[in-house]
Parts: C-alpha cells; structure tokens; sequence
C-alpha cells in the first residue's frame, strides 16, 4: 500500500510541477523524431542546392593545370594603344574571342622568345579550337618597340600573333590593370637597360574582362590543356 501510494504522489507532482515534465510520453517522443527529420531534410537540400549551383551555374567547371580562373571576370578599363600595324588597339580588341596577353619587350634574351615559341607550338595542335583564340604580345618598351619593330619581331613565331604598344604610361596602365609587373633597370655590368616582368599569360575572355591567368613553368603539352580548358569554360 505504501509503494501505491508513493506512485499517486509522484505523478501528481509531475502533473502539476513545470520542472517535473512527463518525458516518456510517445505523443513527445514521435514530435521531437518528426521535428528532426524535418530539419535534416531542410538541411540535406540546402546543401545539395549549393552543390548544384557550384556544378550548373559556375562560369568555371574546371580547373587549369598552370593557373587559375578568376571566381568571377574582373573589369579591364578603356585604354588605347597602337597595334603592330600601326593602327589603334583598344579594349573593343578583346572582345569576341579570347585572348592571351604576355608582356614582354622584343630585345629579351631568353623569357619572351621561349614563352612566345611555346605558344604558337601550342596553337598548332589546337586544331579548329585555334580560331576561337587570339595572342597579343604588349610590349612594355616603349622607347624601342615601334609597331614596325614589333610587326618584324611577333610575325618571326606566328603571323597570327597580335602586338601592341604604346606610351609608358598607357602601358603601366594597362599592365597594372591586368595584374602585370614590369620595371626597367639598368645592367651596371654591360651598362645596358634590362626589364624585369612577369612571365605569366593573362586570360581575356570574349567579354574583354580579366579572367584568370597561367603561370609557369610552361610546356607545349599543359598549354594546350589549359588553353582547351579555357576556351570550353564559358
């Protein structure tokens, strides 16, 4: 009797005492189970519509062997050079197809002709793909690098190949814009004017918009990997 007892009060107390709850009810039990259900199955299509939106939507599926793709096109400002033809190249250049752009200066030793060589031996295993792309050399030597110079020098690799070039400061323009360092500096040993730059290729999409870049060490066989690769990515 005494044990029937105990048990009357202990429920009561539950009943009436809020820091006493019923916790075994199955009518709880089965509200807390669907309530977590619902959440992770929120939760699994939030992160399945991540997934997808990375997969469909991403300007850029793929990765590049000797780069990297901007996460999205950066702006290029209007500039105006002249062209190894002697005509005007502006930003309107760029658009409709892409475009390699390499800063160099025609009396480099040993950088620029092998970059440009490795670019037009890429090109021709391009096959069709060729015409969808564009290599524009931008001299950062103004003071030497004519059109006329640069038309002799560009067409030695590929007759295809585009230069351009035009005053210091439109070129430091241009250059800081796509992210290229270049400086002049004096050879105290030989006394000739030497150019430190990058040696790494500029991606321009169809847009004229900055869209990534390849870094060396280059070969034939990664280039026309990364440059198949950038051609089909947007």
């Amino acid at each position: 009797m005494k044990l029937c007892t105990l048990q009357r009060i202990s429920r009561k107390k539950s009943m009436t005492n809020p820091e006493l709850p019923i916790t075994d009810s199955p009518i709880n039990n089965n509200r807390f189970a669907r309530l977590i259900g619902v959440v992770l199955f929120l939760t699994a299509i939030a992160v399945l519509g991540i997934i997808a939106k990375e997969l469909w939507f991403s300007p850029h599926k793929q990765s590049l062997l000797n780069g990297s793709f901007l996460p999205e096109p950066r702006k290029i400002d209007a500039f105006n050079l002249v062209s190894a033809a002697g005509t005007p190249f502006t930003l309107a250049d760029f658009r409709g197809h892409w475009t390699i752009v390499f800063a160099g200066y025609s009396y480099c030793s040993e950088v620029c002709p092998t970059t440009l060589a490795l670019l037009q031996a890429a090109k021709a295993k391009l096959g069709d793909d060729a015409k969808q792309l564009k290599v524009l050399f931008l001299s950062i030597d103004s003071e030497h690098d004519t059109p006329e110079r640069l038309a002799e020098y560009i067409h030695h690799f590929d007759p295809e190949f585009q230069a351009a070039t035009g005053s210091a400061q439109q070129i430091e323009a241009l250059a800081s814009n796509l992210e290229l360092v270049a400086f002049k500096e004096e050879n105290k040993a030989t006394g000739q004017y030497e150019f430190q730059h990058s040696a790494q290729l500029i991606l321009v999409n169809p847009k004229g918009q900055m869209a990534g870049h390849l870094s060396p060490p280059f070969t034939v066989e990664t280039l026309v990997v990364d440059i198949k690769t950038t051609l089909s990515s947007e």
